[in-house]
């Protein structure tokens, strides 16, 4: 498959534009293994193969989504690479606020609108010690129609839904570079000073979560379930939970918002 567009960066980002893929992370993992450069972006009008959290698929149809990739190839510890997506969530947040939608994050790094799915992020580590990368690939719902939004069987919106109108190319492709340069700024600064920019963003991030004070259930790989109001984010990005059997913090974990409980 050939690149459509090459489109050069602000710091030396370039972003990749391709009319289709399979997986904009998986092709932009193997892009790193190969070398690629920090600040390699990857778009794409249509995924055959996307991929979600806990191995779910993503499913579009060509031209709805804004589908996208980033690599970066953080100086700071691995243990602190969770300050990336967080980042990534502050500022898709940020760049739809300026849209004059009212999103608002879910635990870890779901997008909501109201208690509907607008965007969701995957992210993928190259830990090899002389090799170290992260890839985070972001869907954010465009153009999908109520019904289209209906049949995908969960609570999902979509850009279109809340304006009220089709988002046109142009308009989509302004929305990804507006949100790029954004997080280009909100990670440089997170090179230059992990400690204090992670915690001024775990701030910003913790303002935008609606996860917070929320009635909870944590669903765990080892299919147990728990239940609790969310009090907290830790200054490792961790979900503090308050069970009736105590305090309880989660690395992981899918979240749902139990409404009306």
């Amino acid at each position: 498959m050939d690149c459509l567009n090459e489109v050069t960066l602000d710091h030396g980002w370039t972003l990749l534009e391709y009319d289709q893929v399979d997986s904009t992370n998986r092709m932009l993992v193997e892009l790193a293994k190969v070398g690629a450069s920090e600040g390699t972006c990857l778009s794409t009008q249509h995924q055959t193969n996307g991929r979600g959290r806990l191995g779910r698929t993503w499913t579009d149809l060509p031209g709805s989504s804004i589908l996208f990739s980033i690599l970066v190839r953080p100086s700071f510890s691995i243990e602190n690479y969770f300050a990336v997506p967080c980042a990534l969530s502050v500022a898709l947040v940020e760049t739809l606020v300026d849209l004059g939608l009212n999103a608002r994050i879910k635990w870890p790094n779901d997008l909501l609108i109201g208690s509907a799915k607008l965007a969701g992020m995957l992210s993928e580590i190259g830990d090899k010690p002389d090799d170290r990368f992260f890839v985070i690939g972001l869907g954010i719902n465009v153009n999908q129609s109520e019904d289209e939004l209906i049949e995908l069987g969960r609570p999902a919106t979509s850009i279109r839904a809340n304006l009220g109108y089709w988002v046109g190319h142009d308009k989509a492709h302004d929305i990804l570079l507006k949100l790029i340069a954004r997080f280009q700024q909100f990670y440089l600064e997170l090179q230059a000073s992990i400690e204090s920019s992670m915690a001024l963003f775990l701030e910003r991030y913790k303002s935008y979560c609606s996860t917070i004070n929320q009635f909870v259930s944590v669903e765990l790989n080892d299919n147990e379930a728990v239940r609790g109001i969310a009090t907290d984010i830790t200054g490792m990005g961790h979900l503090v939970v308050n069970t009736e059997n105590g305090i309880r913090t989660f690395a992981a974990g899918e979240v749902y918002h139990l409404y009306g409980y």
